[in-house]
């Protein structure tokens, strides 16, 4: 008997003491005072004694579901209502009931936490208000939202799938399109650890999968990832040629290590698909230029000027190919000769060529004084036109400024 009393003594200050602390909120949810009752929850839960109590997870889904039933009635009688407020206590009544699980199982032991009262209160509250967390993660999506989307999404994509989820046959049919949109959510909130979550599932999402691939190029460049830099743009150019983003940063990608074989392996690859590309013949040029293809280069220009008559760049490649050749003509030592003289009169056909293309360019695109000055300046010099060459030499001087 000494014994038992000597146990009573110890619990019953704590049951009592746990009681008395409860009572605030007991009176706060007597008076369907809601917000009050959540006030009185956490402020409770700063003691260490009670921050694991299911008790308290139960008082605060209580709260939660007095807002979130004021917030269901509006939509109801068709009143304006707080979605926000109506989906985040939706998501707060499920992962206090999933708290309550947990702290269950962990004091109880799995069979017999599933026994309790507590336990199957909680888990009802998972059923009815779980299937709101999927529409909820969308509409924060829907918003640009995407820090608080997020916590949704890996709500919706998670809890199915965990023991809990699977005991209840919570739905997991939203787990493939929202892991796509947790992945683009984590993207545009720059928060690049968390693109990679769920990113083999997000994959899998066939309908946003463009985007994904996308969006994991950006998150390799902004890692300084060179190789899933490089693995992704090849997977979207493979998949998406249409998509002009993976085939131009492809080649400049190539380009910025010199490789100016792959860059032409791939136009070739992209006018096997679409032989009006753009991109493609406009890549072509930039290959040949600085393989020193001069004759090639020109072709290429004029077949891009063929699919696109207003293409401006068309114009400085060619242009800086003919500057090229008449400076590849090498003049004899003799001047008197008829060599020289035939030598020259081929170098200055090649600078009449450049002169035309790249005054064009110039009016065309008059703000890039950095690509034509230098050039026009070679071609004025060799031409000995001094009045041009005159305001070219002031414009290379105020671009040294």
């Amino acid at each position: 008997m000494t014994r038992v009393f000597c146990l009573l003594l110890i619990f019953l200050p704590l049951t009592v003491c746990g009681q008395k602390a409860f009572k605030p909120i007991r009176t706060a949810l007597k008076a369907k005072n809601y917000k009050e009752v959540i006030n009185q929850v956490n402020k409770l839960r700063e003691d260490s004694t009670y921050r694991h109590s299911a008790d308290l997870c139960l008082y605060m889904i209580e709260g939660q579901k007095g807002l979130n039933d004021a917030e269901n009635t509006k939509l109801y009688l068709k009143k304006n209502y707080d979605t926000v407020s109506f989906f985040s206590t939706t998501r707060q009544i499920v992962e206090e009931a999933v708290k309550v699980d947990s702290i269950q199982r962990a004091e109880l032991g799995d069979k017999d936490a599933e026994k309790s009262k507590q336990w199957r209160t909680a888990m009802e509250h998972v059923k009815r208000y779980f299937p709101n967390i999927h529409p909820a993660a969308r509409f924060f999506f829907r918003k640009g939202n995407y820090a608080e989307a997020m916590d949704y999404l890996r709500l919706s994509v998670d809890l199915p799938a965990t023991p809990l989820g699977k005991h209840l046959a919570l739905s997991g049919q939203n787990r493939i399109p929202h892991t796509a949109l947790y992945l683009l959510a984590a993207f545009n909130e720059k928060n690049y650890p968390e693109v990679h979550r769920y990113e083999t599932d997000a994959l899998a999402d066939t309908t946003s999968r463009p985007l994904i691939v996308e969006s994991l190029v950006y998150t390799a460049e902004a890692e300084g990832d060179t190789a899933r830099y490089h693995h992704w743009l090849r997977e979207g150019f493979n998949a998406y040629p249409e998509q002009t983003v993976f085939f131009t940063r492809l080649a400049d990608l190539y380009a910025q290590h010199h490789d100016f074989q792959s860059v032409m392996q791939i136009a070739d690859e992209l006018l096997q698909k679409d032989s009006a590309s753009v991109s493609a013949r406009l890549a072509q040029c930039m290959a040949l230029l600085n393989m020193a293809q001069l004759d090639a280069c020109i072709q290429a220009g004029r077949d891009l000027l063929a699919v696109d008559t207003a293409n401006v760049e068309a114009h400085y490649y060619i242009g800086a190919s003919f500057v090229g050749k008449a400076t590849q003509v090498q003049l004899p030592a003799n001047a008197l000769s008829k060599a020289y003289t035939q030598a020259l009169k081929q170098q200055q056909a090649y600078y009449r060529e450049a002169e035309t293309s790249l005054e064009t360019y110039r009016t065309l695109a008059p703000n890039l004084q950095k690509r034509w000055a230098p050039l026009l300046y070679k071609v004025y010099l060799a031409l000995n036109e001094g009045k041009k060459f005159a305001e070219i030499e002031k414009i290379l001087q105020w671009l040294k400024m």
